[in-house]
């Protein structure tokens, strides 16, 4: 087993990472391209993402499967998330989620599991369900299913909700939760039936979905619940945390998962937290879960690990506060915005709270003499 450590993390504005993603989408996930040649790029520009401080990440053999275990500073072993990479089951890697992952980890206490489950076309279906499958085996007999936790991003919340379909139709015990981060639910659905959702979405583009459900199943198993589990029931299952943006290309598959889950079972409550954005957090039985607005400090549930505190796209709150000896505002013509006459000289105010133009000095020019 090895571990090394990581460097402390950034926070990126999200225009400049909506930016950096289109641009990884048109490098990287283009169905012109071999396979391996796809692999390899995104393998290129995913190490250079940033890590909070003290992170490490040992390699491990579970299952007979190959997987990578997360731990931020002061995060213990009895919590454990299972997160599988998203990638169109033909991409990724567990260092495709390692900054996910350490994030969570550090903000949650606990250490997140990154399976390196096969990949298609070289392992179609069933080979990346068996191998989540067996490791899920091994955790749940060493830890309580009460403390495991499953995850999964885009085709990595797919299989992750595959998963705890299996377990629950041979009658297995399940484990806490669900995470599922835009999950790409349905092989066969129509990813052009809404044209708005192609030009908004910043990565997947229809062609290169197509390119990975056909790799990934042959078509004529689309339908089976297993590979597409939109299609399924979904009584029985453990409370599930699901959160997507409005203008992902997937949008339309999780609206229809919800519209699913109302039918079923009683929906704990579905918010808006901003445009674009939605989270959704189901209840069932006497689970615990509610649902928190981003950046809210209260965990979800003791066995629930509070993704939602790291949501993507986050601001957290600022920890200086505007001087308070405001005198006047004044409205600029030219720009339509609001100047703040101070008393106190604006040189006083932290850098990171002069947004845009720099507040006025009180009295204009007279006050340079």
């Amino acid at each position: 087993m090895t571990a090394r450590r990581a460097r402390r993390g950034l926070r990126v504005p999200t225009a400049v990472m909506r930016l950096g993603v289109r641009q990884l989408g048109r490098h990287c996930l283009d169905p012109a391209l071999p396979w391996q040649a796809q692999r390899r790029r995104l393998d290129q520009l995913i190490p250079a993402s940033l890590l909070p401080r003290g992170t490490t990440f040992a390699e491990q053999a579970i299952g007979g499967v190959r997987a990578e275990v997360v731990s931020a500073r002061g995060s213990g072993s009895q919590r454990t998330v299972i997160h599988f990479h998203g990638g169109g089951y033909c991409l990724g890697s567990a260092t495709t989620a390692r900054s996910w992952a350490a994030h969570l980890s550090s903000q949650a206490g606990c250490q997140v599991v990154l399976p390196e489950y096969r990949l298609a076309p070289e392992h179609p279906y069933p080979a990346a369900l068996e191998d989540a499958r067996a490791l899920m085996t091994v955790l749940s007999a060493e830890a309580k299913p009460d403390l495991v936790v499953v995850s999964g991003d885009s085709a990595g919340g797919g299989l992750a909700l595959a998963l705890l379909l299996s377990m629950r139709d041979e009658g297995q015990d399940l484990p806490a939760g669900c995470i599922l981060l835009s999950p790409w639910l349905d092989l066969g659905r129509d990813r052009r039936a809404v044209p708005d959702l192609v030009r908004r979405d910043v990565l997947l583009s229809p062609d290169w979905l197509d390119a990975c459900a056909r790799a990934y199943a042959d078509p004529s198993t689309w339908a089976d619940h297993l590979v597409s589990p939109l299609r399924a029931a979904h009584s029985g299952l453990p409370p599930l945390l699901i959160q997507a943006a409005a203008g992902e290309l997937l949008a339309p598959q999780v609206a229809a998962h919800v519209a699913r889950l109302r039918a079923t079972t009683r929906i704990a409550r579905c918010r808006r937290q901003r445009p674009g954005a939605s989270s959704l957090v189901r209840q069932q039985g006497d689970g615990q879960f509610v649902t928190i607005p981003a950046g809210h400090r209260r965990p979800i549930s003791s066995a629930v690990l509070p993704a939602v505190r790291r949501r993507r796209g986050h601001r957290p709150p600022l920890r200086h506060q505007p001087p308070a000896k405001t005198k006047t505002a004044q409205a600029t013509p030219a720009h339509g915005r609001v100047r703040l006459g101070l008393r106190n000289s604006p040189a006083q105010w932290p850098r990171r709270l002069r947004y845009g133009r720099r507040p006025a000095r009180e009295g204009g020019q007279r006050a340079r003499r």
